[in-house]
């Protein structure tokens, strides 16, 4: 056997190796996943609803501070090789520091945000397209009814983002379209991975 085909065949058997370790790493994987133990939930108008399809916790930092906390999640897996209209719709919750202190865990509500201390958002964000092959998004959010609350019980790198959420959501455009939302939940890792793509 020549050098130059003892090398090819060593390079093969080491690909062919390398191929079976990657494949056995993410079969390992899969009892793993993070919807088996993270969580984003709720009912809307007494219909449970699951936002934990491209889940995500997103975070800002200054000097140490978390200055601003955002959850976003769909209602089902998107695929992206479908039409913009036709992705599920997604909900995200978002509190944000105007001073710049720490969120620590504790109970934040619409009514209190007016106070210029933080922003406390609930959004649910629906894709259509008009006539004319634009695309819009329909908006539902908290603004102006002062009815959402949003407890984070627990907020650390450790252990992760938990809490609950409640209260009223409306169509911007049609304020008496309101959308009731209760038995909120959520529970994410401290990082900004994406959960269930």
């Amino acid at each position: 056997m020549s050098k130059k085909m003892m090398i090819q065949l060593c390079a093969l058997l080491l690909c062919s190796l390398f191929i079976s370790l990657a494949s056995c790493s993410k079969s390992n994987d899969k009892s793993n996943t993070p919807s088996d133990k993270y969580y984003f939930k709720a009912k809307f108008n007494g219909v449970q609803k699951d936002f934990m399809h491209s889940a995500q916790f997103q975070f800002g930092e200054k000097n140490g501070n978390l200055v601003s906390a955002s959850l976003y999640g769909y209602e089902s897996k998107i695929d992206f090789s479908l039409p913009l209209e036709q992705h599920p719709p997604g909900f995200e919750l978002e509190i944000f520091r105007y001073d710049m202190k720490n969120i620590p865990p504790g109970t934040y509500t619409e009514a209190a945000s007016s106070t210029g201390t933080y922003r406390l958002e609930a959004e649910r964000h629906i894709q259509k397209k008009n006539a004319q092959g634009e695309h819009y998004t329909i908006q539902y959010d908290e603004e102006d009814l002062n009815d959402f609350t949003i407890v984070f019980s627990e907020i650390s790198r450790e252990k992760g983002v938990r809490g609950t959420f409640k209260g009223k959501i409306k169509l911007d455009t049609a304020p008496f379209d309101v959308i009731n939302v209760t038995e909120g939940e959520f529970y994410f890792p401290y990082n900004e991975d994406l959960l269930n793509p």
